[in-house]
């Protein structure tokens, strides 16, 4: 049978065991301890032999101002900057850990003391900024990490865009900012298909209310969206868009005769007649022409 557990005349820092107390509840025994301070209370032993407990509460203002006073900054938001770092870097049950700990970015000796993360970084230069490593594949040090904006540190990310402009390497969020041409619609169009020099050059155009505006193109002098393209070449503004897409120009993408696995992709029965009544540029599709399309179609 196992002795059982006897602390008294034991001392825990400002504790000194004096008896066993009352059971305060099931499965919990307690010792009534007293206080440098002259105060007596009943302390549970678990408490005692962790650490847990040490004194009786009277130091708990002490305590908290001496680690306030330490370097007078474990309020502020660089101290909090701080201890996330080390959190992420060290703890392997913090969420983030996989990209920080995990891919062995450390940090470095010289900064695992506050006062010498922020003699070496300094006071970040305002609520946007946050520390960014210039290197995302080394450690936290002095000469790896800045404060930056979260534009900023976007720009940094491993897993950013980049496209070549014009024999220029830049990143999604920075060519948009180059050409005025949102990110969102550059990544469309580029996902679509489009070139490059397609996405940024080809305009968005809008309504005065901020209302998307059918795109103009300049052909013959004159800017005309797809549907006057259309309507005055027979060819659905679907084949028009698509063949824009593929690099073709303005003027090849107008005055190419339809394919006949075009024409039938677009899912129409018969081409668009062209406009009558005004003056058009685009080349308008002739009666022989007409002919010949409708005698494809009835070979089907």
């Amino acid at each position: 049978m196992a002795q059982k557990l006897n602390l008294k005349g034991q001392t825990f820092e400002w504790l000194t065991v004096l008896e066993p107390a009352p059971d305060l509840r099931k499965y919990y025994t307690a010792w009534l301890c007293k206080c440098r301070c002259g105060v007596v209370k009943p302390v549970g032993t678990f408490d005692l032999r962790r650490g847990t407990a040490t004194h009786c509460g009277c130091r708990t203002h002490e305590l908290r101002s001496a680690a306030t006073t330490k370097h007078g900054y474990s309020r502020t938001n660089e101290y909090k900057i701080w201890r996330g770092i080390i959190q992420r870097t060290t703890d392997a049950t913090q969420h983030s850990y996989h990209r920080y700990g995990g891919r062995d970015i450390k940090l470095c000796t010289e900064w695992e003391e506050f006062t010498t993360f922020l003699k070496d970084m300094g006071e970040r230069p305002s609520k946007e900024h946050s520390i960014e490593r210039v290197d995302n594949d080394k450690g936290y040090n002095k000469d790896n990490c800045v404060w930056a904006t979260r534009k900023e540190q976007g720009r940094n990310k491993s897993t950013n865009r980049h496209i070549i402009y014009k024999d220029t390497k830049y990143i999604l969020a920075d060519l948009a900012e180059l050409s005025g041409v949102s990110a969102a619609v550059l990544a469309l169009r580029l996902n679509n298909g489009w070139t490059p020099e397609q996405a940024v050059e080809i305009p968005l155009y809008r309504n005065q209310d901020g209302t998307s505006k059918e795109a103009q193109y300049l052909y013959r002098h004159e800017m005309l969206t797809l549907t006057d393209m259309s309507r005055c070449s027979g060819i659905s503004v679907e084949t028009l868009r698509g063949r824009l897409q593929m690099g073709w120009s303005v003027e090849k993408t107008v005055e190419t005769p339809l394919f006949v696995n075009e024409y039938l992709g677009a899912g129409r029965t018969k081409p668009a007649k062209p406009l009558t009544g005004r003056e058009h540029p685009c080349r308008p599709i002739t009666e022989s022409e007409d002919s010949l399309l409708d005698d494809i179609l009835s070979s089907f």
